[in-house]
């Protein structure tokens, strides 16, 4: 009967991961045929949206010169993706940006943070625990290289604490994009509260906070609270 079971799920996954990679080859020609709205419903459909679906996702609204919502899929396909498709991505979205007239300051400019931005937060853990667990065994097993050794490899593990711990921080707050022609900082999370500043369509915000359909967030010098629909979380 286990046996059974497992065989059952085996085919399932196996079955709904086909269903879902022949979605996406007809997604993939639709788009080479210019029926980008087309394209757009069919990559809708696929549940498990890797890179290469959200960067394809923001090339049709792109074509559409929907270029916010191209930008903000294109940020989106930038999580976990290779170091040579980022670049690739970054790219495009600094010509949306050119589309829409606006200079483009990316919020993840740098090498070093291009590494935080890419690798996700298992691998570093995993690399962060296999460096110390070989250092550890390095300081016991071995004496006549351990100075050596050590002196290689406790500077790469510091490295890839101090990314671990960046990765951290650039992890506990989301980030969102605007939506909006406009949008108005309020002092507090209602209308009736001063505004503290503004932002503009397609500018990357932090989030801080929600409450109630009101998000606080962090812009340039400004911390302040905007409505909820005014930004679409990457």
């Amino acid at each position: 009967m286990r046996k059974q079971i497992i065989l059952f799920l085996f085919l399932f996954f196996c079955i709904d991961a086909s269903v879902e990679q022949e979605a996406f080859l007809k997604a993939n020609s639709l788009y080479s045929q210019k029926k980008y709205d087309e394209a757009i419903r069919l990559y809708e459909t696929i549940e498990n949206k890797g890179s290469a679906t959200l960067h394809n996702m923001g090339n049709c609204y792109f074509k559409m010169q929907e270029y916010v919502r191209a930008i903000l899929l294109w940020r989106k396909a930038q999580k976990n993706a290779s170091l040579k498709k980022f670049e690739s991505i970054e790219k495009n979205i600094a010509l949306a940006y050119d589309k829409l007239n606006r200079s483009y300051d990316s919020a993840t400019s740098g090498f070093f943070k291009k590494i935080i931005y890419v690798i996700p937060l298992l691998t570093l853990q995993l690399l962060f625990l296999i460096f110390w667990f070989l250092l550890f065994l390095i300081f016991i097993c071995l004496k006549k290289l351990r100075m050596l050794i050590l002196s290689v490899l406790l500077p790469v593990t510091i490295v890839v604490a101090i990314i671990l711990i960046a990765k951290y921080r650039d992890e506990l707050y989301q980030r969102g994009i605007v939506i909006k022609k406009e949008m108005a900082l309020f002092s507090g999370p209602d209308t009736n509260y001063h505004k503290i500043g503004k932002a503009s369509m397609a500018d990357e915000v932090v989030l801080l906070k929600s409450d109630k359909g009101w998000h606080k967030i962090k812009h340039g010098k400004y911390i302040g609270w905007v409505l909820a629909d005014t930004i679409e979380i990457i």
